[in-house]
């Protein structure tokens, strides 16, 4: 029932239709024992009803599809999204390409804007810096690897090397990804783009595990436009890390921090 209040505009969850289902039993029941007429307006004759929406149906859409029969839902038209390979189906328009990727969830809540981003920025070069002039030796005994656990946010930026060492933010990591362009303007409205990218962050994440680690500081993923960053921070918090991207890239980013430039020395 919520999924059919969900499909009339009115957004609600199991308990809601729940509530519903119960309105309409006890108005069957009412009708059959021939005393419905006690419920309407005496001016009208119209009988009004209310019934509470106390839930959201978003954390049971796969309750849905598998409890509910086929007959439930309309047809699948592009049924091989779900298959293991690559896949092509006829339309009028021609054949097009589906594939199954890109199924790990997305939030808004880690995208950063570039504020935010800057900010992380800051605060990191200012933590690494207390940590370089720190003479203890209690910090000189932990070495390099623990410098890497407390040195603050990461940035990992995906761009390509030699757009990399033209420009790049400050301490930032350069893992070039393979068939990252800054001439992909729609990665979610092309299916054989979208699978190349991917597919590639998958096999690069897979094997770049170790400068990916620890999987609770704070890395912020860059690319040319922002769009890239979002399906790598998409993989990266399914495997567990604490990945961000940030709000158009570093096209935007470079317009509100300081950068490293080649012009500057920085080659």
């Amino acid at each position: 029932m919520s999924m059919q209040l969900c499909r009339e505009g009115i957004v609600a969850g199991p308990s809601s239709g729940e509530g519903l289902c119960g309105l309409i039993q006890y108005l069957e029941r009412v009708r059959t024992s021939g005393r419905l007429s006690e419920l309407s307006d005496t001016e009208t004759g119209e009988i009004s009803c209310v019934f509470i929406c106390c839930d959201l149906p978003y954390q049971y859409l796969d309750g849905y599809f598998d409890r509910l029969p086929e007959s439930q839902f309309p047809p699948i038209i592009n049924q091989v999204l779900g298959q293991s390979e690559r896949q092509t189906y006829r339309t009028d328009n021609g054949s097009q390409v589906l594939l199954s990727c890109d199924q790990d969830k997305y939030s808004e809540s880690w995208i950063l804007s570039t504020t935010q981003a800057a900010r992380m920025l800051s605060c990191s070069a200012q933590r690494k810096q207390r940590l370089r002039e720190c003479k203890r030796r209690s910090y000189q005994a932990r070495g390099a690897d623990d410098n890497k656990r407390t040195s603050g946010t990461r940035f990992l930026d995906l761009r390509q090397r030699d757009d990399f060492e033209t420009e790049q933010i400050p301490q930032s990591m350069n893992s070039p990804l393979k068939g990252l362009t800054p001439t992909i303007r729609d990665l979610f409205g092309d299916p054989d783009t979208l699978h190349m990218i991917w597919t590639g962050l998958q096999a690069k994440f897979d094997k770049d595990e170790k400068v990916l680690s620890p999987k609770k500081q704070p890395i912020v993923i860059l690319c040319y436009d922002g769009d890239t960053s979002q399906t790598a921070t998409s993989i990266l918090r399914a495997k567990g890390y604490t990945a961000f991207s940030v709000c158009g890239g570093f096209s935007a980013l470079r317009r509100v921090t300081p950068t490293n430039k080649l012009s500057d020395g920085d080659d």
